[in-house]
């Protein structure tokens, strides 16, 4: 099927398909708008369409609109780590004491906005070997409405500051993983790769310690890529999280390192 639609014009990317299947399914339904199906038959049409789109917006794994990272091929039991929304002052500052007491690395996709107040801690994360990616300049709500020129207004100006700070920054996670067939345009200009994760921790609002810690083993596996928050949120605090779940992660003979370059 897919070698069929790339003979309709180039690579098929997951929305491509899905707006070329839509227009199909147009096509019959006016042929059977005599007989009284058509209608029924366009109505079922753009409903799928509607919720495809909307889980290809939502869910960053299925690479709807832009190839995503979502786990890395394992040559071990390694488990790539990363946070979202910071840096948070004294959350990551203890988020990186008890990354190196366990000797533990990690990714921080970070808030250019935050990191203009916070650079010492950006040059911390770097001292301390782990990956620093961008996570957009502002984190506004509305980014997802961006065009390509948009989405470099939020990419460009974070990379330039993190260059700054002597951070090469190679991966993009787009702010609640939410993407839009702009992305992949301004990704491409920049040559940044787009990260998502293996699954959802859930951790920006699950208050139980215990109930998130367990959740995370259940799912985690060799290659994996999941993330915390070191941003302000309502859950459990990653310094928290990490106090419980670093030294069962280690007993289990997983190692936490930094995403490739």
């Amino acid at each position: 099927m897919d070698q069929l639609l790339s003979l309709l014009g180039g690579p098929v990317r997951p929305f491509e398909r899905s707006w070329r299947l839509a227009l199909g399914g147009l096509i019959l339904s006016l042929g059977l708008w005599g007989t009284g199906y058509g209608p029924w038959v366009a109505g079922l049409v753009l409903l799928v369409l509607g919720l495809d789109f909307v889980w290809g917006v939502w869910d960053p794994k299925r690479g709807y609109f832009v190839e995503t990272l979502n786990r890395l091929e394992p040559r071990g039991k390694e488990l790539y780590l990363t946070f979202d929304d910071g840096p948070n002052g004294e959350e990551t500052t203890q988020v990186l004491g008890l990354l190196e007491q366990y000797g533990a690395k990690a990714s921080f996709f970070v808030v250019g906005q935050k990191v203009k107040d916070q650079p010492e801690l950006v040059r911390a994360m770097v001292q301390g070997g782990h990956e620093v990616g961008n996570h957009s300049w502002s984190h506004s709500g509305w980014i997802n409405f961006s065009n390509a020129p948009g989405w470099q207004r939020e990419i460009a100006p974070t990379n330039q500051l993190l260059e700054s700070l002597g951070v090469v920054p190679r991966y993009f996670r787009p702010p609640v993983g939410l993407t839009n067939p702009h992305l992949g345009a301004a990704l491409e200009a920049t040559g940044m790769t787009a990260l998502g994760w293996s699954f959802r921790t859930q951790d920006w609002r699950e208050t139980n310690l215990e109930k998130l810690v367990e959740r995370i083993l259940a799912r985690v596996e060799p290659g994996a890529v999941f993330l915390l928050h070191d941003g302000p949120h309502p859950g459990v605090a990653a310094s928290k999280v990490l106090a419980v779940l670093l030294p069962r992660l280690l007993a289990q003979g997983y190692f936490l390192t930094p995403l490739p370059h």
